[in-house]
């Protein structure tokens, strides 16, 4: 090999990484957190055994380090690579996310992150107004300006799987993406969680006894309960009675209608079979089975994506249902749900469907205590899937998978009939949060989700 040659290879495999000053500026101008504005993930912290620090973050190109790398500049010299201008601090899974999805997460959509983290770190550190200071500008000018900015950025570009964003451009964006603050995102729909809570069309059947919001409930097993001679007589008869198996199943059994003020709420449950429960039920007034249930939509197929269940179900047969059933404690076998309540709902949406999908820790929850037939279930409200996915959802003996077009939502949503009560709020709630889940503003027909999710209400509560 010559030595032009050998100076070429050197020249394409040089990186032009950056500094260890650069990195530490990076990470310190956002707080060590990641600037994804719908992650915000703490990156630095204690070691739980010994003295020393544990560091889940890195400093990512925003243009390639080298060249065939993602989003390279080959306009831009060695030093300007290096450089602190062309970093963005994120953790280590959005940090290669961003890599391997470009398309998704161009230059401009991570300049905008990079600039509303610093921004959110610095009202943090300054405790200052919640705005970008300019002061040359009026501040409704330089509000109007940041609005239109981030605005344009968003509409051109898509939020890349954010689903903590609203769906209209100007005021409102420009407050949630500099916020970012969880709790106020979810605020406005409680006045739609007290209307559904006093409404006599579905308030007699269920409760929404928390969220929607980020965080699940706890839930604590206590163990195998130790059941009468003749509870165990009543749940062998009730077997005999099933020509499936599923009265075998094991279930979370609560005895106890839980405290739903306690914060965070904490469910203790037992671990029973459904026939154990059934002739326990003919012995007490209460006893609630833990649920799961998933909300899944396709932004790309322009539908929704839900369940009807069959003629053999216990409950509601012929509604319209999100995916979903009862959650497997663990230590009852193969299908026991080891990881929690999102690994019931995963599991029951591959049953039932075959599809296997992923749940963000970003997806809001709500638990909603179906008080007449004694489920409490935990809904994850938006999960988007791709047309090929859609596709893929198979029918099974518990009922069909049905998709219905955004813009058909709307009269599907006022035949209330047609739904499991609980089936109706969860739309009703993700409608209402502006369609969490989806890249880009949604239109059923002519509304938005928030206008469409205001005329149900208008109409049916």
């Amino acid at each position: 090999m010559g030595l032009g040659r050998t100076e070429e290879v050197k020249k394409k495999d040089r990186r032009d990484d950056f500094p260890n000053k650069v990195k530490q500026q990076l990470a310190k101008r956002v707080g060590h957190k990641c600037s994804n504005p719908s992650c915000g993930q703490a990156t630095s912290g204690p070691s739980l055994s010994t003295p020393e620090t544990v560091n889940m973050g890195v400093a990512a190109h925003i243009t390639a380090a080298s060249p065939g790398g993602t989003r390279y500049d080959s306009s831009l010299t060695s030093k300007q690579r290096r450089s602190y201008d062309n970093g963005i601090w994120l953790c280590k899974y959005h940090g290669d996310l961003v890599d391997k999805d470009p398309a998704t997460y161009p230059v401009e959509l991570l300049r905008a992150w990079k600039t509303v983290a610093e921004h959110k770190a610095g009202v943090e550190v300054h405790r200052l107004p919640q705005s970008v200071e300019d002061e040359a500008s009026e501040p409704e000018q330089r509000e109007d300006r940041l609005e239109n900015w981030l605005g344009g950025i968003i509409k051109q570009f898509g939020l890349g799987g954010i689903d903590s964003f609203p769906s209209k451009r100007g005021k409102q964006t420009a407050k949630r993406l500099f916020e970012m603050d969880t709790t106020s995102a979810l605020s406005g729909v409680e006045s739609i969680v007290n209307l559904i809570n006093s409404s006599p069309k579905v308030g007699n059947k269920l409760q929404v006894v928390m969220g929607p919001g980020r965080c699940e409930p706890n839930f604590v097993s206590d163990g195998r309960l130790q059941l009468a001679e003749s509870i165990r007589r009543c749940a062998k008869e009730i077997v005999k009675q099933f020509p499936d198996n599923y009265s075998n199943d094991p279930c979370a059994a609560v005895l106890y209608p839980p405290n739903w003020s306690d914060v965070p709420l904490t469910i203790h449950y037992h671990n029973l079979s459904y026939a154990e429960i059934l002739a326990l039920r003919e012995d007490r007034e209460y006893v609630g089975i833990i649920t799961a249930n998933v909300l899944l939509f396709s932004e790309d197929g322009k539908c929704l994506l839900v369940h009807r269940r069959s003629h053999q179900s216990a409950h509601y047969s012929g509604a319209l249902h999100t995916f979903g059933g009862a959650f497997i404690p663990p230590g009852s076998g193969p299908r026991e749900d080891h990881s929690g309540i999102r690994r019931a709902a995963l599991r029951e949406i591959f049953e039932e469907s075959e599809a296997g999908i992923y749940i963000s820790n970003q997806t809001p929850c709500v638990v909603i205590d179906e008080k007449h037939i004694q489920f409490i279930q935990t809904a994850f409200l938006g999960v988007n899937v791709s047309p090929d996915q859609a596709d893929s959802l198979k029918r099974n003996w518990e009922g069909d998978q049905i998709r219905i077009g955004f813009a058909q939502l709307k009269d599907k949503m006022l035949d209330m009939d047609a739904w499991t009560p609980t089936g109706w709020v969860h739309v009703l709630l993700w409608l209402a949060l502006n369609a969490p889940g989806s890249r880009r503003p949604i239109r059923f027909g002519g509304d938005s989700s928030a206008d469409l999710s205001r005329s149900i209400i208008i109409q049916c509560l």
